[in-house]
């Protein structure tokens, strides 16, 4: 899952769904890889030959449904609420549901740099286009 804000407004987000597929017969496989979100539902048909690995991507150019309208933001604990989203997506052959996967997440722009002009040179976080100080001795980026 990729997220892209409309910063500094966050009114609008952009989500980008990127699934995995992996064929683990030794013969090729046809159907069709269904997603929702909420009240959102997408879906595209899908091959894939025998013991294929096939990254499958939904983008909000493809799905325009994936233009989420002020959306509900994920926040620091400090900042604001943890707003969270259930994706559901699930590969279907023949009308039958092959393999399915469920997993939550947050809609969230997450950016980071070093600040040139501090003599510190410390490092400045922003979440959702806003600078978050990050308090503890440790970070981690993704």
């Amino acid at each position: 899952m990729k997220t892209k804000l409309n910063l500094p407004s966050n009114d609008q987000a952009k989500l980008s769904v990127i699934a995995e597929m992996k064929n683990a017969e030794n013969t090729s496989v046809r159907g069709i890889l269904k997603g929702r979100i909420g009240n959102i539902s997408f879906s595209k048909e899908v091959s894939l030959v025998a013991n294929e690995t096939k990254e499958v991507t939904f983008t909000p150019d493809e799905f325009p449904q994936l233009l989420v309208i002020n959306p509900r933001l994920w926040w620091p604990h400090t900042v604001g609420p943890q707003n969270l989203y259930d994706l559901n997506l699930s590969f279907e052959i023949d009308g039958m549901v092959s393999d399915k996967c469920n997993l939550r997440f947050g809609i969230r722009e997450i950016s980071a740099w070093m600040n040139e002009f501090d003599q510190q040179r410390t490092k400045v976080f922003q979440v959702n286009g806003k600078n978050i100080v990050i308090r503890g001795g440790g970070y981690v980026e993704d």
